[in-house]
This record gives structure tokens, C-alpha cells and sequence, in this order.
């Protein structure tokens, strides 16, 4: 059987329905008396495990033409008019662009399917019908150079050419108010990501580049970072459309942040919905009384994120598995975690002989979401289950080991499915195997293998099992990106027909290799093609995605 992608780190993304958000209300915008300067740091809370739906796209994305050509073709600030206002939920500040004109009427389906971006810019005046919106540069479609030799093997998608903005092209209109709640959707592997621009003095505050254009709001929790180990963690305390401040609490006794310095939204909005904590490894040193034979692992956070002693951490190099560890020790700002030797590629050879195989620092730690009584804490015995994705580390016969346990809930009689790629085409999984739950212990279950595919080769260690839950929707691939524009921060999908994608609803860009997965925004749907936005922060460098697959929550089929 071929189906959806698992939930790799930065790779595949469950989500599930039927549970509401809560979108921000109002203007992000806070006085800058509210956080001074030297404000003392405060403690980031515990994050939420309960998940999220998407949000409804009515109010996201509003439809509109043009009503009113810009008199000056050829000029930044521009203004041309809309037909959509205030009734429609059109307010000042929101994103527009502009789509190419059909050339006639004969024309006209080719050319739909063919629009590009040829403007964008921002509304500034609102009336109850109409309004107006300034455009941010002329509408050249300035897309990136790769895009020319991309397009030109490709007919069904154009290359950009200047085109003129006239009455009646479509335009869409992005509710700039809808980019607090639609954050909460960002897929697994994706968060919001920003420099640090300025730090105060007495280094207890820093300015940072990202604000509520990318969603963030007011209190939310910041891991800052350089070269991928963190120095501090922040929570907003100053917000409006143009800047954000953060407080600093540091993490390591050695570095102080500095402008230039990473900064994230932490836990990231997949990771907060379902409880897991993604975060780093800050030292590895032996395990104590057995040199050489395991490792102890320091990572950032603590009960401050939800951290317990007895919750597993998977450890990852990159999309590549590690192994498993556990928590043994939790004392703020950072814990402890044993690695599970039995359950890790080291295993396999000591560190001296394939030191690739076992954790350094700066490799990705995720702390599991809790599934059961872990370290005592009675609350969330109850919690449902949630997304997991394990590694099987022994296979005998017909049955196997998977690298999960009573700290994650699982109980017997529960299906895992392990998927891979096809060979030939890696937009393709195919259904490997189901196991089926017949042991738990601390650590580990054991599970029976039933083969479902003989297209690629049986069941091997090392192969990633990923949970069934009732209620949580699979991610498939619905298409690749074929062109961005780096101007207008848009993207062209090449999407699979029959795909069940909505506009305003958020996708995953996944580049090729080790790279992040990157969030956007469908913004313009047609038979075969979607139009992406990636907002202030989901996406470091938008040119990246190019040919990056892109996947969204779909129905299940069996």
C-alpha cells in the first residue's frame, strides 16, 4: 500500500481535529513601558499538550478585484484599488497580490492556469466596499534566476515576465489579524525563526527582527541560539506590527547573546500542541560506572517546559535517528538524560571506532510528549494519545523491538506503521509493515510484524514505526514547489490533481537533504497549481524551497 509520509523530524506532520483553537484577538501591539529595558526575566510556562485544528480560511483569506489600475506602472507606492472592504473583513494593514489578467475570453482557462503574482503590497485605506492598497515595488514578478531554467522545461509554468495591472484581476487578500491563530498550525519541523538586532544594556532585554507580522504574541517563549546550541531562553514582552523585544535568561555560564544570534519561537506550535519539547544537546559525557559503554546527555529545559523525570528523548543528527534516551535528572534551566544503549545506533560500534554513530553536542534532542503517570506527576495519566514515531532496534522472526514504553502510554493491542520511500520516487511511501502491540515495558514494547508490501524490502532495524491514532489526519505529499518570488514572498506549486488542499490553510515545504521544514500559507488554488505565501519568519531564505516537496494533511486511504 502507498500512503503518507511519517512524522520524521522537519518531515511529516500529524494533526488532529475536532479540538478548537483560540486565535489571538485585537492588536498585537503592547507599551513599551509594559517590559523596560532591564526588565527582569520571566519564566516561560509549561506548554499546552491539548492539539489544534486548523483554523476556519473565510476570515484568512478574503477574495477581491481590481478596480482601479495604478497610474504609474513603474513605481513603488503605487495605489490601485479593491473591490473587497470592511464587510468582506478587509482592515488596514493587510497583505494583498495581485494575479495576471486572462488575455481574452477564449483564453481564459489556460490563463488562469498559467497567473502569477504581478504586484503586492499592503492596504492603507478602508472603506465598507472598497479599498485601497499601496504596492511594495513595480510588478515585475521578480522571481529568483533558478526559476528561469526551471520554467523553461516546464510549459505549464510560466516565466515571469512584467505584466500591467488592470481592472478585474483577481487579487487575494490576506487578513493580517489571521496570522496569530494560523501560527498554531505550523507543521512539525517548522517554527519561527529571527536574529537578534539589538541587545540592551545590562543584557536583560534584546530587540529581535521578527514581530506580529510573523505571528508571534505577546508572552510567547523564545530559545535564543548560535551555531544551534542555545545561550538563552526570552519571553516577548514588548509587540507590535514593527518590532518585538524579548527578556534573556541564560542557559550557559560561558556566552551572553549577542546581535546576530538565532532566536525561535519555543516549543514550536506542532511541539506545544501535543506536549513534546524540541530542543538541544549541551554536553555528552559518560555513563557513570560504565565508560566508554554509554552516554549521559545535558539538554536545555526543564520543568519549566513540562520536562519529568522518566519522559523519553529521541535524539537525531539532522533527519537522521540516533537513539533514545531518558530523563534521570530535571534542575532548571537544563536536564540530564541516560541514552538507552539497546536502543541506539551506538550500540554498534564504540565512539572511537564510528563516533558518527553517537551524540555529540548540538544534536537535536526531542522530549516526548507525556503519555502516562511519568515521575509521578498523576495528570496526566489521562492524556490521549498523541503522535509517536519510534525506532524498531530488534527484529527476531516475526517479532520486534520498538524504542517506546510505559512512559508514552502505549498499551497493548495499539498499531504502529512503519512506511518508506519508494526508490524511484521520493514523493511516494509505501505501507512497509503494521505492528501490533503485544508487550510494554519501561523502555521498551514488543510488538508483531505483519508484512503489507512486497514493492520494497521487509522490515529492517532502524526502521521508523509511527503511531495510529483514530482522529489524527496522515500529511501526504500534494506537490512540489516549481518557482518563488523572493519579492513577494510567494511560491509555485505544481500540485497532484484531486489534492484536497484549502486556501488559507498551512502547509509543509520540505527541502531536500537536512534542511528545516518551512511553513506557508495557501493563498490562490486552482486544478493543478497553488500559490504559497511564507510569512515574516517561517522561512529563513525562501529560494531554498525551490523543488522542496510540499505536504498537507489529507483524508486517510486504505
Amino acid at each position: 500500500m502507498v500512503s503518507a509520509a511519517p512524522a520524521y523530524p522537519g518531515t511529516g506532520h500529524p494533526t488532529a481535529t475536532g479540538s478548537p483553537v483560540t486565535p489571538s484577538t485585537g492588536s498585537p501591539a503592547a507599551s513599551p513601558s509594559a517590559v523596560s529595558s532591564n526588565a527582569k526575566p520571566a519564566k516561560p510556562t509549561a506548554p499546552t499538550t491539548q492539539p489544534a485544528t486548523q483554523p476556519a480560511t473565510q476570515s484568512a483569506i478574503i477574495d477581491a478585484k481590481v478596480v482601479q489600475a495604478p497610474q504609474d506602472q513603474n513605481v513603488a507606492g503605487s495605489i490601485v484599488g479593491l473591490s473587497a472592504g470592511s464587510r468582506s473583513g478587509v482592515a488596514v494593514g493587510d497583505l494583498f497580490w495581485v494575479l495576471s489578467k486572462p488575455d481574452s475570453e477564449q483564453d481564459n482557462k489556460q490563463s488562469i492556469e498559467q497567473s502569477t503574482i504581478v504586484g503586492h503590497g499592503e492596504i492603507f485605506v478602508v472603506t465598507e466596499d472598497r479599498s485601497a492598497g499601496r504596492l511594495y515595488v513595480s510588478q515585475t514578478n521578480s522571481a529568483s534566476s533558478a526559476n528561469s531554467a526551471l520554467t523553461s522545461a516546464s510549459p505549464s509554468i510560466p516565466t515571469s515576465q512584467p505584466a500591467e495591472i488592470v481592472s478585474d484581476q483577481t487579487v487575494v487578500i490576506l487578513h493580517r489579524e489571521s496570522l496569530s491563530a494560523l501560527r498554531d498550525h505550523l507543521p512539525t519541523g517548522a517554527t519561527i525563526h529571527g536574529k537578534i538586532a539589538r541587545v540592551a544594556p545590562g543584557r536583560l532585554t534584546a530587540w529581535i527582527d521578527v514581530n506580529a507580522n510573523a505571528g508571534l504574541r505577546m508572552g510567547d517563549s523564545l530559545l535564543i541560539t548560535r551555531k544551534g546550541v542555545p545561550l538563552s531562553r526570552g519571553r516577548i514582552g514588548v509587540l507590535n506590527w514593527d518590532a518585538a523585544l524579548t527578556t534573556l535568561e541564560p542557559l550557559v555560564g560561558n556566552a551572553l547573546p549577542e546581535p546576530g544570534d538565532s532566536v525561535e519561537l519555543w516549543p514550536a506550535p506542532a511541539d506545544a500542541r501535543w506536549g513534546r519539547v524540541a530542543t538541544t544537546i549541551l554536553k555528552v559525557v559518560d555513563t557513570p560506572n560504565a565508560p566508554g559503554q554509554g552516554a549521559q546527555i545535558s539538554i536545555a529545559g526543564s520543568v519549566a517546559e513540562g520536562i519529568t523525570v522518566d519522559r523519553l528523548v529521541d535524539v537525531y543528527r539532522g533527519r537522521k535517528y540516533l537513539g533514545t534516551a531518558r530523563i534521570v535528572e530535571v534542575s532548571g534551566p537544563n536536564s540530564i538524560a541516560e541514552m538507552v544503549v539497546s536502543a541506539s545506533r551506538m550500540r554498534e560500534a564504540p565512539r572511537r571506532q564510528q563516533p558518527e554513530l553517537w551524540p555529540v553536542e548540538g544534536d537535536r534532542a526531542i522530549v516526548r510528549a507525556p503519555g502516562g503517570d511519568v515521575g509521578g506527576n498523576t495528570n496526566v495519566v489521562n492524556t490521549p494519545p498523541g503522535p509517536l514515531l519510534v525506532a524498531v532496534f530488534q527484529i527476531t522472526g516475526g517479532y520486534c523491538l520498538l524504542a517506546t514504553g510505559e512512559p508514552d502510554g502505549v498499551k497493548e493491542g495499539e498499531t504502529f506503521l512503519v512506511r518508506r520511500q519508494d526508490p524511484d520516487d521520493p514523493a511516494i511511501w509505501h505501507d512497509v509493515a503494521q505492528l501490533t502491540i503485544k508487550k510494554v515495558e519501561v523502555d521498551h514494547a514488543g510488538a508483531q510484524i505483519k508484512p503489507l508490501t512486497s514493492q520494497v524490502a521487509p522490515l529492517r532495524v532502524w526502521d521508523m514505526a509511527e503511531r495510529q491514532v483514530p482522529g489524527i489526519e496522515p500529511w501526504r505529499t500534494v506537490g512540489i514547489i516549481e518557482s518563488v518570488d523572493p519579492a513577494s514572498r510567494t511560491a509555485v506549486v505544481a500540485a497532484n490533481p484531486g489534492s484536497s488542499v484549502a486556501v488559507g490553510e498551512v502547509v509543509s515545504c520540505i527541502p531536500a537533504g537536512d534542511a528545516a521544514a518551512s511553513g506557508t500559507i495557501v493563498i490562490y488554488k486552482d486544478s493543478d497549481r497553488l500559490i504559497l505565501y511564507a510569512p515574516q519568519g517561517w522561512a529563513d531564505d525562501i529560494t531554498s524551497l525551490l523543488q522542496a516537496r510540499v505536504d498537507a494533511p489529507q483524508a486517510a486511504k486504505r
